[in-house]
């Protein structure tokens, strides 16, 4: 009689997959702790790789920094904005701390020629006194 409870109790005879419904069992209680340590790792690894990202960015810095520095100051360069136009560059020894400048270039120089018509007979000729005036836009 304790046979039969036991087997009646099991499932036995009655067509379940008693090692099936264990297993699923098992794994439903598991599932929902498995997903978020899952989604924890995910979370943590991203946070790991911009941390990288972020320490690389910052020795990248630093080593770009550490070339402008010199002893415990920030040497500072002049620099151009177009140096087709204008190319700028401190002299050698000199501190350019408080140095502020700007300058503008409002138009570019054109070149300029000014000649005269040959003389017909090649010979030198005395133009006489008098005064000769000079006028490049608004300087004589």
């Amino acid at each position: 009689m304790a046979i039969e409870s036991i087997a009646k109790t099991l499932g036995t005879g009655s067509g379940i997959d008693i090692s099936a419904l264990v297993t699923q069992l098992v794994d439903a209680q598991y599932a929902m702790k498995n997903d978020a340590l899952t989604k924890k790792a995910d979370a943590l690894t991203s946070k790991i790789s911009t941390a990288a990202e972020v320490k690389s960015n910052l020795t990248e810095f630093a080593s770009a920094l550490a070339s402008l520095t010199s002893g415990t100051s920030l040497s500072t360069q002049p620099t151009s904005s177009n140096t087709g136009i204008l190319n700028v560059t401190g002299l050698t020894g000199a501190k350019l701390n408080g140095l502020s400048a700007n300058l503008e270039v409002r138009q570019l120089a054109q070149s300029q020629v000014a000649s005269t018509s040959p003389f017909v007979d090649g010979s030198a000729h005395d133009f006489g006194t008098g005064t000769l005036t000079l006028t490049f836009g608004t300087a004589t």
